[in-house]
């Protein structure tokens, strides 16, 4: 039994080029046998660079290491790695892991950590926006952050090149899924500071039932305690910086400092709304942070809000450190810029050499002063007043 019958009435013609191909097939077909040649040629390499890549870690290691040299000018150093997987999204697992200083550092390596364990989107680092990473886990990890006056900063790994805008369609250059480092230690030091963060415990997770990104740090910051909790969300807003909500909580010593608000568009400072508020004691815990070790002690109290105002922001805040004290209440039309400007302040202390250290102006008396009146900015034109000085 026949179960499937075909019949045809009519057969398409074919054109018959008699063992003769027109010159535009032919040639045609000259150039995909060629293209199917070259890359045939060209994946025979790049396969065989593959196998030696992933048959073996320590060759990937030494591939690592020979990239970053190009690339970064400075050697990395990875002592194992345990675990790779390539791709979009790439795993790595290694040990012992260091990226050097500069040759005229004091302190051999930029960054170092016993244990790494990373999980990165790959195209986040050559796209706009921030990179990617969505999970890293680091112990007994070390950070030294170098700004002498007389050579670029330890981090700037292209000094020689010209510098860029920077991209500004997100306000975090990095974004973590998931982070973790416990023990640590990160130094900075510049010509004014020098500022030492033992690192005990660090966490970065997102929750998914607020989509809120958290902060947990705990340790000390020149020996004084030091912890920070906070979230930001939701997680997608981080990208953009747009329809942001934050919430920042530190604690330095007796010093406690509190941030809460949101913004329309953080990254061009445009529909923020937030309070700070920061209390303490006494101030020399900060000010030692903030390389201003020259300015009397003194209880610190200051409050301040910002909030909208058309595509800019109006500011009304108060505080005083010590005999320090200061009032501004104003607007800015481009706050980025710091353009626009119209405000009305109130200044006074016990010291204008003091006051001047803030802002590293030298020479100034040391006299008390008092001062009122209002500044405006509109370009390069600054003006100040109905300014009265004591």
């Amino acid at each position: 039994m026949n179960l499937l019958s075909v019949s045809t009435t009519h057969t398409p013609s074919v054109p018959s080029y008699n063992g003769v191909m027109p010159p535009l097939l032919r040639t045609l077909r000259k150039t995909l046998f060629l293209l199917a040649l070259l890359l045939a040629v060209a994946l025979v390499p790049l396969a065989a660079l593959s196998v030696w890549l992933t048959y073996d870690n320590a060759n990937l290691a030494k591939a690592l290491e020979l990239a970053a040299r190009e690339i970064l000018h400075r050697d990395l150093a990875i002592g194992t790695l345990r675990e790779a997987r390539l791709g979009e999204t790439t795993y790595l697992v290694a040990e012992n892991v260091s990226l050097a200083n500069p040759d005229w550092a004091e302190l051999p390596n930029l960054a170092s950590s016993a244990y790494l364990e990373l999980e990165i989107d790959i195209p986040s680092l050559w796209q706009a926006g921030p990179v990617l990473i969505h999970s890293l886990v680091m112990e007994r990890v070390e950070l030294n952050l170098l700004a002498p006056s007389d050579q670029p900063s330890s981090w700037n790994f292209w000094p020689d090149r010209e510098n860029k805008p920077a991209d500004d369609s997100s306000p975090f250059p990095v974004i973590f899924s998931s982070g973790r480092v416990d023990s640590g230690l990160v130094r900075y030091i510049d010509p004014d500071r020098d500022v030492a963060v033992n690192i005990d415990k660090l966490r970065i997770g997102q929750e998914s039932s607020s989509d809120q990104v958290n902060l947990q740090f705990s340790g000390l910051a020149n020996e004084y305690p030091l912890s920070v909790r906070g979230n930001a969300g939701p997680f997608r807003s981080l990208f953009t910086g747009r329809n942001l909500g934050i919430d920042l909580d530190i604690k330095l010593g007796k010093l406690e400092l509190r941030a809460s608000g949101n913004a329309t568009d953080l990254a061009r400072l445009q529909g923020l709304a937030m309070d700070i508020t920061a209390d303490a004691p006494q101030s020399g815990p900060l000010l030692e942070l903030l390389g201003l070790s020259q300015i009397r002690d003194g209880p610190l109290s200051f409050k301040g809000k910002v909030s909208p105002e058309g595509n800019g922001l109006a500011l009304d805040a108060a505080g005083h450190l010590g005999e320090f004290d200061l009032q501004v209440k104003g607007s800015a039309k481009r706050p980025r810029q710091l353009d626009g400007v119209n405000a009305a302040f109130s200044i006074k202390g016990p010291s204008l050499a003091e006051a001047g250290a803030m802002f590293k102006l030298s020479d100034l008396p040391d006299i008390p002063y008092r001062a009122e009146g209002t500044l405006a900015r509109n370009g390069s034109l600054l003006e100040i007043s109905r300014g009265q000085v004591e």
